[in-house]
């Protein structure tokens, strides 16, 4: 199974998704929801739900592969430039022949751009944890989790100690980026599933706060579709590259973060 928020396209599940939307907007300070609506509504279709998690938001494989190969089938009808996976494996395994990346590939291959969650089995002590699928696989944009340290600036960001990291078993050193994570608040309809199970978590009339690499993942996501509108032709690895070269230092001295943090102001020319 994996575990997770079962977010591929723009599934509402248990009220996370709306959280995940205005996670979306804050990608680019500035950018209000309504304005990124517009502007993403070429990559995600309005209304398109795929759903694979039950009421735990943990998913068979066999129906997260179900739900890739409905996108790759529809990506041209819908227009699908981008899939979310705020979902990991548990246990670490070979890109070679784990049949979840195969799907993420036929993706990625066919000019879709797939952003996965690292996973949240990070070791406080620092040490490398184990990096499931899809996570592992080299093609997709594998997102860790930051601690902001309660600034506004990056500089003094480290790896949230919950966010995994580490060398996948074929060697691949994962994430290769990474985006805030740490008390994240948004709006959360109060009769959600998250909201009435997590009740401490309120910190007012439909705000809640959450921390993982789930939350960090659709910042990604969101600069990725921004490039996207800004060059419609570009494939997935020109995305990764863009994404990857404006990424911003960070205090971090492990290489969790590898090339550093999401920089979703950062000019981005071709």
């Amino acid at each position: 199974t994996l575990s997770g928020f079962n977010l591929l396209t723009a599934q509402r599940l248990f009220g996370k998704q709306r959280k995940l939307d205005q996670i979306r907007a804050k990608a680019k300070p500035g950018v209000t929801p309504a304005r990124l609506a517009s502007e993403i509504r070429a990559i995600l279709p309005p209304g398109t739900q795929v759903r694979t998690g039950d009421a735990q938001g943990e998913s068979l494989t066999s129906d997260v592969i179900a739900a890739l190969d409905w996108i790759d089938a529809n990506k041209a009808t819908y227009n699908i430039r981008v899939a979310n996976m705020s979902m990991a494996g548990n246990q670490a395994t070979s890109f070679r022949n784990d049949p979840l990346d195969k799907a993420v590939e036929q993706l990625w291959l066919n000019g879709v751009v797939v952003v996965a969650a690292v996973g949240n089995n990070g070791n406080a002590d620092g040490t490398p944890s184990p990096i499931g699928a899809p996570a592992n696989d080299p093609f997709v944009i594998t997102v860790g989790g930051t601690d902001q340290a309660g600034t506004v600036t990056p500089a003094d960001d480290t790896r949230a100690p919950w966010s995994s990291y580490g060398r996948t078993i074929d060697g691949f050193m994962k994430p290769e980026i990474s985006a805030p994570a740490r008390y994240m608040v948004a709006p959360v309809p109060m009769d959600s599933l998250l909201a009435t199970s997590e009740p401490d978590r309120v910190v007012a009339p439909d705000y809640m706060w959450m921390s993982g690499t789930s939350f960090a993942a659709p910042q990604v996501s969101g600069a990725a579709a921004e490039i996207l509108a800004e060059h419609p032709t570009w494939t997935p690895d020109q995305v990764t590259c863009a994404l990857m070269v404006t990424a911003t230092r960070t205090a971090d001295t492990t290489g969790a973060t590898v090339v550093g943090a999401l920089n979703p102001l950062a000019e981005v020319k071709g």
